[in-house]
């Protein structure tokens, strides 16, 4: 069936990429690489995916502690494994590593919006409409928050 083919598919991937790092253990991009498709397999497959996800992203960070990209990872995998506390850390420090990225931003203001803080959740999508006004969904995040600006005053 089609959860088999997928199953398939994302172990080849997996496989492949782990098998890339035992050669060039230093390149940062391929744990960036293989913590991502974890992190798919973690929604698409099984939630038990996230905890490799989780270790392949930290196996990453030693290898690169300033990439923001495996920062960004590595908070998708330990908010799927429902630790929403450390997850907003690592967004953090992936934002303030690079200060015209905008996913960390968008998904900290939703953990933020999830845990009532809208005010702080409001600051971050500022700033994101700052430094990505095309943003695909941000009006909609904006909606959702609860943040409506000028309109009806």
């Amino acid at each position: 069936g089609t959860y088999e083919q997928a199953k398939g598919v994302f172990s080849a991937a997996a496989s492949s990429l782990a098998q890339t790092i035992e050669f060039i253990p230093r390149e940062y991009d391929n744990y960036l690489f293989i913590t991502n498709i974890y992190n798919v397999a973690g929604d698409a497959l099984s939630r038990s995916y996230f905890d490799t996800a989780a270790e392949w992203a930290r196996k990453g960070i030693a290898v690169s502690e300033f990439g923001p990209g495996i920062r960004y990872q590595y908070a998708v995998a330990l908010n799927g494994k429902g630790e929403s506390g450390a997850a907003e850390e690592q967004l953090r420090i992936a934002a303030d590593l690079d200060p015209n990225y905008a996913e960390p931003r968008i998904f900290l203001a939703q953990l933020l919006m999830e845990r009532g803080d809208r005010a702080a959740a409001l600051e971050l999508i500022e700033e994101v409409q700052r430094i990505r006004p095309d943003y695909p969904g941000l009006e909609d995040l904006i909606e959702s928050a609860g943040i409506t600006g000028t309109e009806g005053e």
